[in-house]
C-alpha cells in the first residue's frame, strides 16, 4: 500500500512505517519475520495470546525501537530496559532466567512487550479493552504513549489529551457520546471508556492528535528521533502507515 492508504484485513503484514524505513533497508526479513512471530506468539497454554491490535501495536512500537536491538545509551532492547525486564517477570514467568534485556532473544522480546502491557493495562481494564477500539491507529497512539513515556508520565498524557478534545465539545455532545469527567482522582477504567466511546463515533484522529500535542509538549525540541516518532503516531497522511 502506498503511504497513507489503509492497510486491508486481508494484507497480512503492514508496511514498515515511513519515517523508519530506512532502518530495515538493509534487513528485508527482519519486517516480516516479526509479525510471523507476532502472529504465532503462544501463552502458557499453547493458545496464540495476541489480538489483530496487539499484533498491530507491537509492530508499530518494534519500529519505533529500532527493532530487535541495544540502545547504545542505555539497557534498553528493543525499547525494553533492565528495569522493565525485572518488573514484567512476574507476568511472563518464562522470562525469568534472563538476566540483562540485551540477552532478550527476538522471540523474547515479544513476550516482554506482552508482559509490559499485562502490567500497564491492569488499572486500564486489561489487554482486551484494546481490542474494543475500533480504530487500531488509535489503539497505536496509546499504547505507544503508555511505553516510550512510562507508567507514571504516560496515563497522565493521555488522560490530559482526552480532557483537552472533551473541553472542544459542547455538554450534548458528552451526554451523546456517553463521556465521563476525568479528574485527576478519577480511575483509569474511565480513561479508557472515554477513549473507546470518542474511538467509537469517529474521532479517533482527534484523540490521536490531542495525545500527540501532549507528548511533545514534554519532549525537547532538540530531541528530534523522537519528536518524528511521537509526530509518526498521529497517523496523518503525511506521516503514514
Amino acid at each position: 500500500p502506498r503511504p497513507g492508504q489503509q492497510v486491508s484485513p486481508a494484507d497480512p503484514i503492514p508496511p514498515i512505517p515511513a519515517y523508519k524505513r530506512d532502518v530495515f533497508q538493509n534487513k528485508p526479513r527482519e519486517w516480516p519475520d516479526w509479525h510471523k512471530l507476532l502472529d504465532g506468539l503462544k501463552d502458557d497454554g499453547g493458545q496464540k495470546s495476541l489480538s489483530k491490535a496487539e499484533q498491530f501495536i507491537y509492530g508499530q512500537i518494534y519500529v519505533a525501537e529500532g527493532g530487535a536491538k541495544k540502545d547504545p545509551n542505555s539497557t534498553a532492547f528493543g525499547g525494553v530496559t533492565d528495569g522493565t525486564l525485572e518488573m514484567i517477570k512476574g507476568k511472563e514467568t518464562s522470562l525469568g532466567p534472563v538476566k540483562r534485556s540485551q540477552d532478550l532473544t527476538t522471540e523474547q522480546l515479544a513476550v516482554a512487550y506482552r508482559g509490559y502491557f499485562k502490567e500497564v493495562l491492569e488499572s486500564y481494564g486489561g489487554r482486551a479493552e484494546l481490542n474494543k477500539l475500533a480504530d487500531q491507529k488509535t489503539a497505536a497512539t496509546f499504547s505507544d504513549t503508555l511505553f516510550m513515556h512510562g507508567r507514571g508520565l504516560g496515563p497522565k498524557l493521555v488522560k490530559k489529551g482526552i480532557n483537552k478534545l472533551m473541553d472542544t465539545l459542547t455538554a450534548e455532545d458528552k451526554r451523546r457520546i456517553g463521556l465521563r469527567p476525568l479528574p485527576d482522582a478519577s480511575p483509569r477504567t474511565d480513561t479508557m471508556h472515554n477513549l473507546q466511546r470518542l474511538d467509537a463515533v469517529g474521532l479517533g484522529p482527534d484523540v490521536r492528535d490531542a495525545i500527540t500535542e501532549q507528548r511533545l509538549d514534554v519532549t525537547d525540541k532538540t530531541e528530534k528521533g523522537k519528536r518524528k516518532r511521537i509526530e509518526h503516531f498521529r497517523f496523518s497522511v503525511k506521516s503514514a502507515p
